[in-house]
This record gives structure tokens, C-alpha cells and sequence, in this order.
């Protein structure tokens, strides 16, 4: 997090007769992260040496993900994993995530899944559902909160997938 600090050094104001020579302020501003989305090398070495995807950057950085997409984009990085020139159209599903031009399995977010089938499958509304996520402050994909219709949108997808 120092990389994210400006150090700022400003002389006092003039000398004044019989007086002591005035101090220097110094002090620490936190540079906005719109800021730093335009240092190509901070942005390549977050995206590509660090391995973070363009939502855990925005995270970091307290962005918007559509605006680390555009910088990534106009400094020609790679936003869809880095491989093959594949693109990756809409929001990886709950549950997974893209690396290396595949969906693979989240862990955390299996859990979460699991947790909203149980709750509905012992007669929670989906609103009940959604209030239960917010209070247990489990995090949406996009690290907002949950509402009825995400929950239901996410069981429908899960029982549509386990019906073909």
C-alpha cells in the first residue's frame, strides 16, 4: 500500500524578521485510484505479475471493474485471462472463475452455492435467502448486496444445469 502514498514537501511561508526559519509540512496524500489506473507499469505489474484479475484490481484500487477494463484495454494488457486472444462476453457465474481461458471451480463461492440450496430446500424465500447472505456478509460476485432476484436467478441457472 506505500506505492499508493504521495509524499508532499511545502516550504512554509516567507522569513520574517527575528523569527526561527520556518518548518517544512510534510505529509502523506492516498492518491485516488483513478490515478494510478494510468501508470501502465503499476497496471501491467498488477495485471500480469501479480496474476489479478480486473475485479480484484478494481477492488484494490477502490475502482469501478469497467474502468480498470478500459485502462487495461487502451494499454493493450490482455482482460480475459491473458491467453490465446479468446474474449470472454458477460460476468463469470457465481462459482467459477476464468483463468487461463477456462472456467474453473471457486471454492468460496461452491460454498455460497451450497448454502443458498440448503436454505431453499428447508422453505427460505428467496428473499429469506438474500437477507441471510447480507447478514452473514457473504460477498456477491461483484461485492455488492444480494437481492431476491440474484438468488433466484443463481438456484434457476444451478437446477436448469443439473436437469440436462
Amino acid at each position: 500500500m506505500g506505492g499508493n502514498l504521495l509524499s508532499v514537501l511545502a516550504p512554509a511561508s516567507r522569513k520574517k524578521a527575528n523569527t526561527r526559519p520556518p518548518a517544512l509540512i510534510e505529509d502523506r496524500l492516498r492518491l485516488p485510484g483513478r490515478f494510478l489506473l494510468s501508470d501502465p507499469a503499476r497496471l501491467a505489474s498488477m495485471h500480469e505479475r501479480a496474476s489479478l484479475s480486473a475485479r480484484q484490481i478494481a477492488s484494490h484500487l477502490d475502482v469501478s471493474q469497467s474502468a480498470v477494463l478500459a485502462a487495461l484495454g487502451k494499454l493493450g494488457l490482455a482482460t480475459d485471462g491473458g491467453r490465446n486472444g479468446h474474449v470472454v462476453k458477460g460476468q463469470v457465474p457465481l462459482g467459477w472463475d476464468f483463468q487461463n481461458s477456462r472456467l474453473v471451480k471457486n471454492g468460496a463461492e461452491q460454498q455460497v452455492i451450497r448454502l443458498m440450496r440448503q436454505l431453499h430446500g428447508g422453505g427460505e424465500s428467496l428473499n429469506g435467502i438474500a437477507r441471510e447472505l447480507n447478514r452473514r456478509l457473504v460477498p456477491t460476485k461483484n461485492a455488492g448486496l444480494w437481492q431476491a432476484n440474484t438468488v433466484g436467478k443463481i438456484l434457476h441457472r444451478i437446477a436448469a444445469r443439473a436437469a440436462s
